[in-house]
């Protein structure tokens, strides 16, 4: 009985990872991912910048961009 139990989530488990393997490979999930990363690193310099407003103001907007595209493409926020 309690070997049927340990196949049944040894099974589930390999399932998980064969699924968290696909979705990994998915164009569409890498995509989204790298849009994600730039929307952070963009910030990221946007708060280095925060000595030069007129470099924040650019910086800003270019953010703010990326942000609206990735909302326009996949619907919901980064």
């Amino acid at each position: 009985m309690i070997w049927k139990i340990i196949l049944g989530l040894l099974l589930a488990l390999a399932a998980m990872l064969i699924w968290g393997t696909i979705i990994k490979n998915d164009p569409e999930m890498m995509e989204k991912r790298r849009a994600k990363t730039a929307i952070e690193l963009c910030r990221e310099e946007q708060a280095k910048q925060s000595s030069n407003p007129d470099q924040v103001e650019v910086i800003e907007a270019v953010c703010k961009k990326f942000e609206n595209d990735y909302r326009s493409k996949y619907g919901s926020n980064p």
